[in-house]
């Protein structure tokens, strides 16, 4: 039996908030194709736990707890806080995650199992 095929969801964060709009996002790669917009995730000191995590782990840190704190975070503010902010529907980036898992899920006609999604986090 083969391994698990895996696609690609490549996903650029840029660093740098824009004033009040969030931190700029784009998919640039996917099995259902690309879009960008704003995500919205506070890493000031005073704000967030998750900045000393983030700290930790560019000093070398891969404690595992650690690493799927950061994964949630990241994953809500991607997936699920990417709402639409003029009319409350579900937002590009979520919707394109949807579809793209939608689709490599789907068995094919010679495999049981479906493709799996690999999430791919740039800056």
């Amino acid at each position: 039996m083969a391994g698990r095929e895996y696609e690609d969801f490549q996903v650029r964060i840029d660093l740098e908030p824009r004033r009040g709009e969030g931190y700029p996002v784009a998919v640039i790669r996917s099995p259902t194709g690309e879009t960008h917009g704003d995500i919205r995730m506070s890493l000031r000191v005073d704000e967030s736990p998750l900045l000393d995590d983030l700290l930790a782990f560019r000093q070398g840190d891969s404690n595992r707890e650690r690493l799927k704190r950061i994964g949630s975070v990241l994953f809500e503010a991607l997936f699920n806080n990417s709402v639409n902010r003029h009319n409350g529907q579900r937002g590009q980036l979520d919707q394109l995650f949807a579809s793209s898992l939608a689709r490599v899920t789907v068995p094919s006609d010679d495999s049981e199992v479906g493709r799996g999604l690999r999430i791919r986090c740039l800056h």
